[in-house]
């Protein structure tokens, strides 16, 4: 089963900082957006200005930042139009349906 169906969300995100194990990095569950737990996470550590792609509905978390310095990454998120994403039409706000719709048309 894939929850909710191929490659329906995909995230990108970049490095902006070095995320090492302790500056919060984000940890994933593989095989869960196939409803599969393996029972261990997989932490990924990528360096300054890499790349690290995922399904959205993998199950993943941000690590706590046991450093004293700000870690900063960037996010893109890819939707398949037509397929539930997850979010509800008020998720982000009563008014964010409203501007989704006004800016697909």
């Amino acid at each position: 089963i894939n929850l909710p169906g191929p490659s329906a969300q995909l995230t990108i995100q970049v490095a902006l900082t070095p995320l090492i194990a302790n500056n919060g990095p984000l940890g994933y569950v593989p095989g869960s957006h196939r409803m599969g737990m393996p029972g261990y996470e997989v932490v990924a550590n990528p360096p300054l200005g890499s790349v690290v792609l995922y399904d959205s509905f993998v199950e993943h978390r941000g690590i706590e930042n046991h450093t004293k310095q700000n870690r900063y990454a960037m996010y893109y998120e890819f939707e398949t139009r037509g397929l539930f994403g997850g979010y509800t039409e008020d998720h982000f706000g009563p008014r964010a349906a409203e501007h989704t719709y006004a800016f697909r048309a």
